[in-house]
């Protein structure tokens, strides 16, 4: 009986899908290309380039896996990269120039935005 009640709580679950497999082959092959091009400019057509996927494909099935956009996740990743970079001793400038940012503002607002404080404050609180 108890076999019996495991094999149906099984079946069920897995037929309304209560626990998500994780496809370790696409995830694995995106987070190691944002990983190894975070000093590049990385576009949704890139992430699904790599996957040999549609660019729908990847902003759905990637919101799911990763709990963000790929553009939101590709940016805080950036971000936390920053965040090493100034506590190494980078400059704002330098390191928004090695992570691709349009200038040095545009990566002081994003940075605010996402740290509450401007990279000029966390560097000098770095020291």
């Amino acid at each position: 009986d108890i076999a019996d009640m495991l094999k149906y709580t099984a079946e069920y679950i897995i037929h309304n899908e209560l626990v998500r497999r994780r496809n370790p082959k696409w995830v694995d092959a995106i987070d190691r290309y944002i990983e190894e091009h975070l000093r590049e400019r990385i576009t949704l057509a890139d992430l699904a380039r790599v996957v040999h996927r549609s660019r729908s494909f990847v902003s759905h099935a990637f919101s799911k896996e990763f709990g963000s956009s790929p553009m939101k996740y590709v940016a805080d990743r950036k971000l936390d990269a920053a965040r090493e970079m100034l506590k190494g001793g980078a400059t704002v400038v330098e390191t928004a120039m090695a992570l691709s940012y349009y200038d040095e503002f545009h990566f002081s607002k994003a940075f605010r935005k996402r740290f509450g404080a401007p990279p000029s404050a966390f560097k000098e609180s770095a020291d």
